[in-house]
């Protein structure tokens, strides 16, 4: 039977968090986390449960048809499905530009319909996949017009079914329909509150929040749906709540995860950008990361990391996620 791993989550002093005055606060006070390894999924390879460089990640919740988590194996250029014990199921996908096939891919999310919907960087597109991995459609191209790519990253849906890709190299993130009509963009490049360097992950919270990793500023910003302003947190360092090029961004009822790529840890955030602890250090054993770059919770509050230079998935349970009311 494999030993588990129990990972405390140490506590840090959040020197670097700060909100904006627009920044709603939550009713409650967060107790911070403690985390413990689960599992391990993958090891470097291209067979079946075996992975080269993945870094986008998805977990359905509940699970359709025994599928609980959809990985993106991009070295391999494809899709690997697992269920909830983190077993194999079935895999889709590979290299090229025609139909069905993908280039690095990066980035998935599965909308209201149950379309998986994966950023396909290399070939600067969205592609859909029915939940057999059946091909069903693409829209984007290259360009810097409203509706193409410029190496697309992160993406999530929300209940409705819209689309929010991050186009990292055009430095904003796009709204799009389910069928790829544009809804407009917002970003650009810089350095100010709502601009980008190189953002990386995205993820949406219960009230249609975005949490954007900004991976070339160093921090993550949390915006409305239409880009506007609500609170930012962190700068460049090793330092409590500081990162190194953050690639992962996930949230939860309580706690904003942040995959701090360069610093090869998570750093966990209450969700008013208040720094809860960190856990992970470079290495290659259990509990240790490599580049790790994507991240997503579900409603257990099961962790799933994707170690990418490690190959492989690590999965966490957060633990003694009690709250204390305010008075």
């Amino acid at each position: 039977m494999k030993r588990l791993i129990l990972l405390m989550i140490v506590i840090l002093i959040p020197v670097c968090s700060y909100a904006m005055s627009t920044a709603p606060k939550e009713t409650y006070n967060v107790v911070p986390p403690e985390v413990k390894l689960v599992k391990v999924i993958g090891y470097a390879g291209s067979g079946d449960s075996q992975f080269m460089r993945p870094e986008g990640i998805v977990v359905l919740d509940p699970p359709v048809n025994l599928v609980k988590l959809l990985v993106c194996d991009t070295g391999n250029n494809r899709i690997q499905g697992f269920d909830a014990l983190g077993n194999y199921l079935f895999q889709f996908g590979s290299f090229g530009r025609e139909d069905g096939r993908m280039d690095s891919p990066n980035g998935i999310a599965v909308d209201f319909n149950q379309v998986i919907n994966v950023v396909d960087r290399g070939n600067n597109r969205i592609v859909k996949f029915d939940m057999s991995g059946n091909y069903v459609s693409k829209f984007g191209e290259f360009g810097m017009d409203a509706g193409k790519f410029n190496e697309p990253q992160g993406m999530v849906t929300d209940i409705w079914g819209k689309i929010f890709v991050v186009d990292s190299r055009n430095n904003r993130v796009q709204k799009f329909e389910g069928n790829g009509t544009s809804l407009g963009s917002f970003g650009g490049f810089g350095y100010g509150v709502g601009s980008f360097d190189n953002p990386w992950g995205i993820a949406i919270d219960d009230q249609r929040n975005l949490y954007i990793a900004d991976a070339g500023n160093n921090r993550v910003q949390k915006l409305s749906e239409y880009g506007g302003a609500i609170a930012i947190f962190g700068r460049r360092g090793s330092g409590a709540g500081e990162f190194m090029n953050p690639r992962g961004v996930a949230v939860d009822d309580f706690y904003i995860y942040v995959a701090d790529t360069g610093n090869n840890r998570i750093q966990v955030f209450s969700r008013n950008g208040d720094l809860m602890g960190s856990f992970g250090r470079l290495g290659y054993s259990r509990g240790e990361f490599n580049g790790p770059t994507s991240l997503t919770v579900d409603k257990n509050g099961m962790l799933y990391v994707v170690d990418t230079n490690n190959h492989r998935v690590q999965v966490f349970q957060v633990v003694k996620r009690s709250v204390e009311q305010r008075q």
